[in-house]
């Protein structure tokens, strides 16, 4: 059997469901609820129709499949029943479903459906003649003002009609007689029984709609014809001109996930790369870039170009939208993909919801793990003072005075090294949100609002192996064992703060403010044998990364100019990163005193920081024609502008000098005030910062772009171009030197650059989709810096290049898609991206054994992905299942999954330099990911449970040099699993999460031997929360 045999059965298997359901689904009938009070969709209604169950999603809406015949609906919401009435469906009918509630009145109902009911009082012929037209206006019965945007359906005719400004609508209708209905956001919907239509002329109706809660309002049934609305996110996947992949809050509760990066990983072709880090279809996190609600961040890691998404918390995203293929109305850095993070909205309704969490951590939690001395407000992620640099660290130079220079190295050794075990508590969370729509001015404005903070704390002591491979005459060998123990304590903290204002129906006005401070506070140790010498290195390090950013938007439709629809937004942002006084010392095995004595010759002390600032300022104005049902064309335009300056600083120090004779077993008896001083035998505070430590950047982009959006019939397509000029400047000198000689990195460029796509919706379930475009890679700004940095995800150090090219890429994606409903759906896609000057991390003689970054010649990545998502409720007709399986809640049962197969290849030119392999697969790529999710999603809304699993292939995680292999992370096989269920107090609930249930081992191999290995333990979370 091949190393891929299983892939293909699951594949085979797949389709062959996926055929067995299509055979299925053609006699099955649709029936989607949307369920509103007072104009609001009403989430968690419990719908039932027999023994089929649902729950209505954050839209109000879900989607029942029945067989043909009368069923009775029952509709409940906080186990009070609020809508009772009989259906009749037919064979493969696709019907919906609107309710609207009302505190003190009966419930008014249409039911709309693509079968023309002859029971209902609308009938229509084609053989009387002409058609004629329907036209009228739509207005407010209390001020006689213009309806906008009413929604007007007319029975047994595929009319969807929609108002205009003036509330008014105009169409072509076949001579008959017909039942037509009204609805509108905040208004009681409406029914008007006999409307006659006569060939060749024109009727007008003047119709009045009563604002909601104002008169009770009728029972109506009416069917007229409606094609499908869909889900929000799903409707967004299925309506976008480009190939996208969207996550809703919803999906991302239900998986456990806490933050942005983990949620990701469920998407299809994603990878999740240091917890932190995400790689669109094997490509490294250069190739994808990460947009705030639209707007360009920065990020406080200055070793990545991309802002670590672990650090948004999922509770404050409303939905992540990843877009594989490029428009023109994106910032062109783009390869991958780009993610779309949005920030959860104001609320329809009063908000008011808390929770409070704790975990467990397998090897953790009550377990022995290292602390040091830090500060008394540390819980908070805040360092109080206790690493701040004294005042003299903070000078262009030490003092000069031998008693100043010992007062302060006896300052700054004050401050601690020693490590100790203590008992690790549990993780915990807590966070609180409230929101709320205020309307005035007679409901044709609202003010609305929601803030939200949060705080978490996690531990993770792990203990790892890390060994450095060698090439020898006998081939592979380990010149260096080791073994690390660590702990690390992550604190993070968010505040978020949005308000938006709307004005009519046609203008709305948001702001938006977010902080977001996640700390690490890292101690650990690691034995390393060499040679037959072992050594016990201790690192301690507190990092502070912070990004503060605040939005101010706007959307205005002017119907005076054709609906024209402006839109601007201004995003101003701040990141740093903070890292005070990171220590590192040695200890060395004396044989003779058989225990570690300090090492007084290696040791080091670091102040970092790093200030980001950026500014953007974007306007687009979209222009909608419609010249038929069938016919419609949509203009675009925008310009955007974006500012980013960058101020970062290392101060490195050591102590050297002599030492009084004799072993010293614990550093704190070795940094003494005894010790430090100018004399023979004592040790002397010295400065030794590089002179690439210090750099400043500015960078400075340009956009302009036009789009098109045509449909035609089943026909739509997509064409812009996109126009970027930029000019970034990094200028590295050595600080404080006199006259210092700067290094400069610059790029300056303007491109033009090309994106269009094609989609055929051939059928009203399936569709096609076509794109190309042409983007661009740049140099980050630290690579331009030829000051080094550790990699925090391959461990060593990195030589920035200021001579670096920007990358030009080529894309081409090809996708089908299928939806068995409004949620459910399944899809194929093939892409192929081909690289111009790449960027990669290679070795070469000048730089020894520290990796340089360069530009490659060319590289290639392509691959194909499938995803599904679909209940089981077709399982429930199989009649050879054994006796009670076949009785199963299969309706409630929902199978996801996705798997994409990748190929990548990279050539380093004629110059690899010390590269052991010139052609070889993009660093960072899997050559497969695969996610499988089983849900229970019982239709009482009372219960969820989801199983899921997650696995990429192996991947080159550190290129190898002078002849040895790559070094290759293995795959992981995670499996977690959530529950949550719903108490029998009113808006109180519990969740359950189980993560790395299997806690198989992380390994990263070179050949045959091991570089690294370690358990990432498993993990239990307990959650409750309250919701008003």
């Amino acid at each position: 059997m091949t190393p891929h045999a299983p892939t293909r059965r699951l594949l085979a298997l797949a389709a062959a469901a996926f055929v067995s359901q299509l055979s299925t689904r053609v006699q099955a009938a649709d029936l989607t609820v949307l369920l509103f009070d007072q104009g609001q969709p009403v989430a968690n209604a419990d719908v039932r129709v027999g023994s089929t169950q649902a729950r209505t999603s954050a839209d109000g809406s879900t989607v029942l499949q029945l067989g043909a015949g009368e069923h009775e609906l029952i509709v409940s919401r906080g186990g009070n029943t609020v809508l009772q009435l009989k259906v009749t469906l037919v064979e493969d009918e696709s019907a919906e479903l609107f309710a609207t509630l009302y505190p003190d009145a009966a419930p008014s109902v249409f039911i709309d459906s693509s079968h023309a009911n002859a029971g209902t009082e609308s009938s229509a012929t084609e053989d009387l003649g002409p058609p004629g037209r329907f036209s009228g206006q739509i207005l407010n019965s209390e001020d006689g003002k213009p309806v906008a945007n009413a929604r007007i359906y007319v029975a047994g005719t595929p009319l969807d009609i929609v108002t205009d400004a003036e509330g008014r609508f105009d169409v072509p209708v076949s001579a008959g007689s017909y039942a037509v209905s009204i609805i509108a956001p905040k208004f009681a919907s409406r029914s008007l029984e006999a409307v006659a239509i006569a060939s060749g002329e024109t009727t007008t109706q003047a119709i009045e709609l009563t604002p909601s809660g104002v008169e009770l309002p009728e029972f109506v049934v009416l069917e007229p014809f409606i094609e499908g609305s869909l889900a929000s996110f799903v409707e967004e996947k299925r309506n976008s001109s480009a190939v996208a992949d969207i996550l809703g809050a919803e999906q991302i509760s239900r998986a456990g996930d806490s933050d942005a990066a983990g949620a990701l990983k469920r998407v299809t072709g994603l990878t999740l790369v240091d917890g932190k880090y995400i790689y669109v279809r094997g490509l490294g996190e250069r190739y994808s870039s990460t947009l705030l609600n639209g707007g360009q961040i920065p990020s406080p890691d200055p070793t990545r170009r991309v802002i670590p998404l672990d650090l948004f918390p999922a509770e404050l995203l409303s939905g992540i939208v990843v877009q594989k293929t490029y428009s023109a109305n994106l910032p062109a850095e783009f390869a991958g993909g780009t993610v779309l993070l949005r920030t959860r909205g104001v609320p329809e309704s009063f908000l008011l919801r808390t929770s409070v969490g704790m975990g467990y951590g397998d090897g953790t939690t009550g377990s022995d793990g290292l602390r040091y001395d830090g500060g008394q407000s540390d819980w908070t992620g805040r360092d109080d003072g206790s690493r701040e640099a004294p005042e003299a660290l903070t000078q262009p130079s030490l003092p000069t005075t031998p008693a100043e220079l010992e007062a302060v190295g006896e300052t700054l050794a004050a401050k601690g090294y020693s490590l100790r075990e203590e008992s690790i508590g549990p993780n915990a969370s807590a966070s609180v949100s409230i929101g709320d729509d205020l309307p005035f001015s007679d409901g044709d404005w609202s003010l609305g609002y929601i803030a939200s903070i949060r705080h978490a704390q996690n531990w993770d002591s792990r203990e790892e192996e890390r060994n450095i491979v060698a090439l020898g005459t006998q081939g592979l060998r380990l010149v260096e064992e080791g073994q690390r123990t660590r702990t690390e304590r992550n604190i993070d903290n968010a505040m978020f703060l949005a308000a938006g204002l709307k004005v009519g129906e046609h203008h709305s006005v948001t702001a938006t403010g977010l902080q977001l401070r996640q700390t690490s506070d890292e101690a650990q140790f690691t034995d390393l044998l060499e040679s037959g010498d072992l050594e016990r290195r201790h690192s301690l390090e507190w990092v502070e990364n912070e990004l503060r950013s605040g939005q101010l938007g706007g959307e205005h439709v002017i119907p005076a100019l054709g609906h024209l629809l402006v839109t601007w937004q201004a995003t101003q942002s701040d990141a740093s990163r903070y890292a005070p006084n990171t220590r590192e010392y040695r200890y060395r095995f004396d044989e003779e005193a058989q225990d570690f004595v300090v090492n007084a010759f290696s040791n080091q002390q670091r102040f970092e920081n790093l200030q980001d600032q950026a500014d953007e300022y974007r306007l687009d104005l979209e222009w909608p024609w419609e010249f038929s049902e069938s016919a419609a064309l949509k203009l675009s335009t925008g310009a955007s502008q974006f500012e980013k300056d960058r101020v970062s600083a290392i101060r490195r120090f050591s102590f050297a000098g002599g030492r009084p004779p004799g072993n010293f077993f614990d550093i704190e008896d070795f940094y003494t005030p005894e010790i430090i001083g100018p004399g023979s035998q004592q040790q002397r505070l010295r400065e030794v910062t590089l002179a690439t430590d210090a750099y400043t950047a500015n960078q400075s982009l340009d956009a302009y772009y036009f789009m098109a959006d045509a449909n035609w019939h089943q026909w739509s397509i997509n064409l812009g171009a996109r126009q970027e000029d930029i000019l970034q400047e990094v200028i590295t000198k050595q600080p404080f030197a006199p006259n210092p000689t700067p290094v400069i990195g610059i790029v300056d460029e303007s491109n033009l650059l090309p994106a269009g796509s094609l989609t055929w919706a051939y059928s009203d379930k399936a569709q096609l989709r076509l794109a190309y475009s042409e983007t661009l890679s740049r140099p980050d700004i630290r690579e331009q810096s030829p000051a080094d940095f550790i990699d925090p995800q391959l461990d060593v150090r990195v030589v920035g290049n200021p001579d670096l090219k920007q990358t030009e890429i080529e894309n081409l994606d090809l996708r089908w898609e299928y939806y068995f409903s409004p949620s459910e759906s399944f899809s194929v896609a093939l892409f192929q991206k081909d690289f111009l000057n790449p960027i990669e991390l290679v070795a070469s003689p000048a730089s020894g054994d520290l990796l340089n970054i360069r530009n490659a010649a060319s590289a290639t990545n392509r691959g194909i992905e499938f995803d599904y998502y679909r209940s089981f409720d077709f399982a429930g007709g199989w009649s050879w299942l054994p006796w009670g399986i076949e009785n199963l809640p299969w309706t409630e049962l929902f199978l996801g999954f996705n798997y994409a197969r990748i190929e990548s290849e990279i050539d380093l030119g004629e110059s690899p330099g010390l590269v052991t392999n010139a052609v070889r697969p993009l660093q960072g790529q899997s050559p497969y990911v695969g996610n499988v999710s089983v849900s229970w999603l019982p239709e009482s809304g009372n219960y969820e449970a989801t199983l899921l699993y997650n696995v990429a292939g192996e991947r080159i995680s550190r290129v190898g040099i002078r002849g040895i292999p790559d070094t290759l992370e293995q795959p992981f096989h995670q499996v977690d699993f959530t529950l949550s269920a719903a108490l029998p107090w009113e808006g109180w609930k519990v969740k359950t999460r189980l993560r790395n249930l299997l806690d198989p081992e992380a390994s990263f191999m070179v050949g045959d031997q091991i570089e690294r290995r370690y358990r990432k333990g498993r993990e239990f979370a307990f959650s409750v929360e309250w919701r008003f």
